[in-house]
């Protein structure tokens, strides 16, 4: 193979003009909140694992982009063991403020606030047409069994 054939840049380069290129966040080291089409909130294997108290006090602003947990005995919502629970009421109201389902709240503590701060994050791969055939088999359409054929 010769290099006669290849051509180079010879123009000056400007950094300016570049911006950097991050490494990929590995999905192992994320902790996060997975909302599924069913109704579930799961936290991922990592998350479950760095919380010693699984009862919070729970909150959501009110465009339910941003979720707060604070660890507290006392407080307003509880995780089972496992870090899954179903909750139909949580997940309708996230579709009715007009975010996608199947989603997940990225989570990081706030040291300051002493809390742990989930932001959205939407997870449907290929946008609202994912979502609406979804939800078009979660609640299907009556519609007749006939095919086109009428058998």
């Amino acid at each position: 193979m010769t290099n006669h054939n290849i051509n180079y840049y010879r123009g000056k380069i400007n950094l300016e003009d570049f911006e950097p290129v991050l490494s990929p966040v590995d999905k192992r080291r994320v902790m996060a909140i997975n909302i599924s089409t069913s109704g579930h909130l799961s936290m991922n294997e990592r998350f479950c694992a760095e919380l010693k108290n699984k009862v919070f006090d729970f909150r959501i602003s009110k465009d339910k982009k941003m979720i707060l947990l604070k660890e507290d005995a006392s407080g307003n919502y509880t995780f089972p063991k496992s870090g899954r629970i179903k909750d139909e009421d949580f997940v309708r109201s996230l579709s009715t403020a007009g975010l996608y389902v199947p989603c997940r709240y990225i989570m990081k503590y706030c040291e300051e606030m002493e809390m742990w701060v989930g932001e959205y994050n939407d997870t449907t791969p290929a946008g609202k047409h994912v979502l609406e055939r979804e939800m078009d088999r979660i609640n299907p359409k009556k519609t007749s069994r006939r095919t086109k054929n009428g058998k």
